[in-house]
């Protein structure tokens, strides 16, 4: 099953699953910072760097140094970015990714890599249940249970035939599914509109 933990439980736990001294601990911050899709990305930098100015430099106790990068909502430049945090700059941790086609790229790398991701945000199936990851901890929730809620409520309310809409990539995906899951009625279509239109995890 997926883990859910706090971050400063995630971060704690990265200390000794990767042998971090006490010298630095490492965290990559890789986020949306341009584009349409840019708005949570920039509030999601600022908050991890409030958090380790307010924890005076220090998490877990040992001196942190954030290494933060822009994802630029697109899959491939999110992979190579992970990659040169891994290889270049030597970090233990990802986290900051706000959406789920840019995780599936950038957190096998990282996992590959024996380091942790901690998901500050997206919620993909992929990484759920038993293709769950040991290297992989979320700290939001799984994309698709918010809406297996909604498919609940809609039976419940007597719904009988409905049109589904979600952005078109895996959080998207994942939301459809979760609502047909629990939907007992009649799907009639399903839309699926470019993500670029949306700011959807």
């Amino acid at each position: 099953m997926k883990t859910f933990l706090y971050p400063a439980t995630a971060l704690a736990l990265t200390l000794s699953c990767t042998g971090a001294n006490a010298a630095e601990l490492r965290i990559g911050v890789l986020t949306t910072l341009s584009g349409a899709q840019a708005a949570p990305g920039v509030e999601m930098r600022d908050g991890i760097e409030l958090a380790v100015k307010q924890l005076g430099g220090k998490v877990g106790g040992q001196p942190t140094a954030l290494v933060v990068a822009d994802d630029q909502f697109n899959p491939g430049i999110a992979k190579q970015v992970a990659e040169r945090l891994v290889r270049k700059d030597k970090v233990q941790v990802l986290t900051g990714i706000i959406y789920s086609n840019v995780l599936l790229t950038a957190a096998p790398v990282v996992l590959e890599a024996g380091r942790i991701v901690l998901s500050s945000n997206a919620g993909p199936s992929a990484y759920a249940g038993e293709k769950c990851d040991p290297g992989f901890f979320n700290v939001s929730w799984q994309n698709d249970s918010v809406h297996e809620a909604a498919g609940k409520y809609a039976t419940d309310k007597g719904y009988k035939r409905i049109t589904t809409i979600a952005p078109n990539y895996p959080a998207g995906r994942d939301a459809i599914a979760g609502f047909k899951r629990m939907y007992k009625g009649d799907v009639v279509d399903e839309a699926y509109p470019n993500p670029s239109l949306s700011t959807f995890r």
